[in-house]
């Protein structure tokens, strides 16, 4: 886990998986965000303090083609023979 603090002396907490990625973070009113990633380094699901849960899906090439909210609003990404 890493602390950081802010100017105004308030505190967030950062916490790392063993691959480096962000798992969770504890905001200065100890609020939580956690973070769960695929085998493959993607981020797939936050699950945000007030309750909130948003998810991501990707293609074969590891692009995210997906987000869905936890009120299952989804945004879908397409793209052209560019990227």
């Amino acid at each position: 886990m890493t602390a950081e603090t802010d100017p105004n002396g308030d505190s967030t907490t950062l916490a790392y998986d063993d691959r480096g990625q962000l798992v969770t973070i504890i905001d200065a009113l100890s609020q939580t965000t956690r973070y769960h990633w695929s085998e493959g380094g993607q981020l797939l699901r936050e699950e945000l303090p007030d309750g909130r849960d948003n998810r991501y899906s990707y293609d074969d090439a590891g692009r995210v083609t997906g987000f869905t909210d936890s009120g299952d609003k989804k945004i879908t990404f397409a793209r052209n023979i560019f990227g």
